[in-house]
C-alpha cells in the first residue's frame, strides 16, 4: 500500500501534467502586425443585464429585410451627412429609426409613395475615446 506522502507526489505529478503548455511544430502565422503606438479598439464594457442603445456617435450595421443578403453601415453623427463616407446625420429618417434600438431590433421607416421599409439592426459599434468617429 502507497504512502500518503507518495499518494500526493504522483497526484500533483498527474495535475502538473495536465496544466503544462503545448506548443505547436507549425510555425506562426503570417499576418499584419499591429503597430505599438496605434490604440486598439475596445467595445465598451456592458454589464449582463445592460443591452446597448444607438447613440449618436455609434456605427450601426443592418439588413434592409426586402434584401436580407445586403448588409450596410454607417456612423450616425450630429453634424454634417455625407453617405458616400459612410456618415448619416442625426436627423435623416434612418438614423432617427435607429437611436435607441438594440442589436436584434427591427425599425420600420415609412417612405411616402411606398411600403414602409423595415430594418433589422445586426450589430452596434460604439466609439470609445481611444477610437476616432
Amino acid at each position: 500500500m502507497p504512502t500518503p506522502i507518495r499518494n500526493e507526489i504522483e497526484a500533483d505529478a498527474e495535475v502538473a501534467a495536465y496544466d503544462a503548455p503545448t506548443f505547436s511544430a507549425q510555425p506562426p502565422r503570417q499576418g499584419t502586425l499591429i503597430e505599438p503606438d496605434l490604440p486598439l479598439f475596445t467595445l465598451p464594457e456592458v454589464g449582463e443585464d445592460e443591452e446597448l442603445h444607438v447613440e449618436v456617435g455609434d456605427r450601426v450595421t443592418y439588413v434592409d429585410l426586402d434584401e436580407p443578403n445586403n448588409k450596410k453601415s454607417f456612423r450616425i453623427v450630429a453634424d454634417g451627412h455625407d453617405p458616400a463616407a459612410g456618415l448619416v446625420n442625426e436627423a435623416k429618417p434612418i438614423a432617427q429609426a435607429l437611436l435607441g434600438a438594440t442589436e436584434g431590433d427591427v425599425v420600420e421607416i415609412p417612405i411616402e409613395n411606398r411600403h414602409t421599409k423595415r430594418f433589422k439592426l445586426l450589430k452596434i459599434e460604439r466609439a470609445t475615446p481611444s477610437t476616432p468617429a
